[in-house]
């Protein structure tokens, strides 16, 4: 009789879930697991806990899996690509190799760790406004021994994020972050001197986003927390490193020392980058306009109209290194050159600037000497801006 007067779905609904309930209970009966489900709220509640039990506070917030944590976003893979382009790092090549550590984000902690023991942390450089991340570029494919030097970064800064960009995605990164400009968009998507484009790149990065970049064949000596002197907290917009030191050489000379490039740290929208871009643009607009032609015609020949025609005096640390004193000068209304920058032992601060000892960033050419503080990284030269299909 009750049967008669219920809806037919009603009943297959009524019978759906008593089901579903026995089989559960015998589930649990049996000491089996019980599988997430959206019939029972209380089994959510059970699959959750579980969770906790298994993961304790790092439980995965939005996981629904029991007694597996779901695989983290491997952030060294890059994020921009072009359209089509597929993810270059999943080559044979890399495929055996050493994952860095896996507490990649600078808000976690590793918690294996116990509280007594410290690990580099990002919280010195976040304290700076220096975005904790490392930026660099590579090939689509690069070799193990590369990759040994990149994974120096990460045992010394276990919490580091990290971003490689390729030729192609380097072009998306710089369309998406520089729509707002479009002379350096038409610039670099179009200009040919692979060269002169991976210089660019760097200054282009730190500009946009800030952080460390590093060329990558670079390895690290020491954490990234620890460039910073203290006393300079909260001072430094741009951070560089000596390359060559050497003494002022009089008045209409051309400047003795130099920073490297290969190495640099900065925050987002630093002036003196912006500086850099800005003469950086208009040399080759002026090259454009001279020669009639497009940015896709230029050559390294091209170059050769503008001072020594060397791609260090144009797009790389020669210009760099004059360009970040014109904007000093700007800043200070003062001229500054080799008489403020040269015998660096220590780290100085010069305006927001802070230039590092060349033992710091390049111990070879400072005859490795002692005198002048702890070696923070070396650069192996392997040539990391040539590509296999160009001539060495």
């Amino acid at each position: 009789m009750l049967g008669r007067s219920l809806n037919p779905r009603v009943l297959r609904l009524v019978l759906i879930i008593s089901i579903s309930t026995l089989i559960a209970l015998w589930l649990s009966l049996r000491g089996n697991p019980l599988p997430p489900t959206n019939i029972h709220s209380q089994i959510k509640d059970w699959a959750k806990t579980k969770a906790n039990e298994a993961f304790g506070e790092h439980a995965p917030a939005k996981d629904e899996r029991v007694g597996e944590q779901a695989p983290a976003k491997d952030e060294r893979i890059p994020t921009y690509f072009a359209p089509g382009e597929d993810n270059p790092y999943q080559g044979k090549l890399l495929e055996d190799l050493p994952k860095a550590p896996p507490n990649w984000n600078a808000t976690t902690t590793n918690s294996s760790t116990k509280s007594n023991e410290s690990i580099p942390s990002a919280t010195p450089s976040y304290s700076l406004d220096f975005p904790y991340k490392l930026w660099q570029t590579a090939p689509d494919l690069i070799s193990q021994e590369t990759w040994k030097y990149v994974q120096t970064w990460f045992t010394h800064n276990p919490s580091l994020r990290h971003e490689i960009l390729t030729d192609r995605s380097a072009d998306a990164f710089v369309v998406a972050k520089f729509a707002h400009r479009p002379d350096i968009v038409e610039l670099y998507t179009q200009l040919n001197i692979k060269i002169a484009k991976f210089d660019m790149l760097r200054y282009l990065v730190l500009l946009s986003d800030g952080g460390v970049y590093a060329d990558i064949d670079v390895s690290s000596d020491s954490p990234i927390s620890e460039w910073v002197p203290p006393e300079y907290y909260g001072k430094v917009s741009l951070l560089i490193g000596q390359e060559f030191d050497y003494q002022w050489r009089g008045e209409g000379r051309e400047l003795a020392s130099q920073f490297t490039n290969w190495a640099l740290m900065a925050k987002p929208g630093c002036k003196h980058l912006q500086l850099l871009i800005d003469e950086i643009v208009g040399m080759f607009q002026d090259l454009r306009k001279k020669h009639n032609c497009s940015y896709a015609d230029l050559t390294v020949d091209t170059l050769g109209e503008l001072g020594d025609g060397n791609i260090i005096d144009t797009t790389g640390p020669k210009h760099m290194s004059y360009a970040i004193l014109r904007s000093l000068a700007q800043d200070l209304g003062t001229v500054v050159d080799d008489r403020n920058i040269s015998d660096v032992e220590s780290p100085r601060l010069i305006g927001d600037v802070l230039i590092l000892p060349n033992v710091a960033f390049a111990a070879a050419q400072a005859s490795y000497r002692e005198d002048r503080g702890p070696i923070r990284l070396t650069h192996h030269y392997m040539g990391s801006w040539k590509r296999p299909e160009e001539d060495e």
